[in-house]
């Protein structure tokens, strides 16, 4: 790849409006992960460190996530944060607009959200979104069935906002609000919706994802024992971290089951 020198020049001759980026090393459930933003807080991309996937805002963006990456890791790789001078090429947007979407309100289609879930079919994983859930319309935005079990996804969006979870509750700029109540009810309906369809036992996780617009996931003072609280970017490697459940013939079945429109219209 050349010399040091060489890539310092790379860096520095992406054509853009910025002069800078700041690279930010982020642990977190096993994770290991380089988060990129550039000098006007626009999100480049991350790299997951652990298994070298590379999410980037934008195609046009992928080259100098990439060299913003190399170039942390040998300038100091026990470093939390640092800036490197690297520009990029203008993009028009890096967050899709979220329309008739009031703060806190779930997403109903959440592209972004529903996208990532969508690599983990390749790892043998039902992805099924927008389940509706009973007569009334009631929807689960998203269900996973795969080979670390059965979770029920729903997605809220606060861009900009402060958000901690504990083991119990999740706050939202120091308000509490009901999210992790709602997705345990919606959780236990699923089990035993999908458990009386299949004639099986059935568990079923909830999973909160809040979509704040910023780097890091929501803060976690002690993950809830009975649920997930997840930002935007710890999709998809989470749930391929999770340890295995299920075997590959009931993932079938179950997957089976779930899509079939009588399960859940009959409930």
């Amino acid at each position: 790849m050349g010399d040091r020198n060489d890539d310092a020049h790379m860096l520095a001759g992406f054509l853009s409006a910025t002069d800078s980026v700041t690279v930010r090393r982020w642990s977190r459930y096993g994770a290991d992960r380089l988060y990129v933003t550039d000098e006007t807080g626009r999100r480049v991309g991350s790299i997951d460190l652990t298994n070298g996937e590379v999410i980037a805002e934008s195609p046009d963006l992928e080259e100098g996530l990439r060299l913003a990456a190399q170039e942390f890791l040998r300038t100091d790789a026990d470093a939390e944060e640092i800036t490197l001078p690297l520009t990029l090429p203008e993009v028009p947007r890096l967050l899709p607009p979220v329309e008739g979407v009031q703060d806190g309100e779930p997403v109903p289609a959440d592209v972004p959200v529903g996208e990532r879930l969508d690599r983990l079919a390749a790892d043998g994983w039902a992805v099924l979104h927008d389940v509706p859930l009973s007569k009334q319309g009631d929807v689960v935005q998203h269900l996973l069935i795969g080979p670390a079990g059965i979770y029920a996804l729903t997605v809220y969006v606060h861009l900009g906002a402060d958000v901690q979870v504990d083991r119990r509750s999740l706050y939202v700029n120091h308000r509490m609000v009901p999210y992790l109540r709602d997705a345990r009810l919606q959780a236990q309906r699923i089990e035993r919706v999908l458990g009386k369809a299949s004639a099986t036992f059935v568990s079923v996780r909830a999973v909160v994802v809040v979509h704040t617009g910023a780097l890091a996931a929501p803060r976690v003072t002690k993950m809830p024992e009975d649920a997930l609280v997840l930002g935007r970017t710890d999709i998809p490697g989470v749930f391929r971290r999770l340890p295995r459940r299920l075997t590959d013939d009931d993932v079938r079945m179950l997957a089976r089951v779930a899509l079939r429109k009588d399960t859940w219209t009959t409930s």
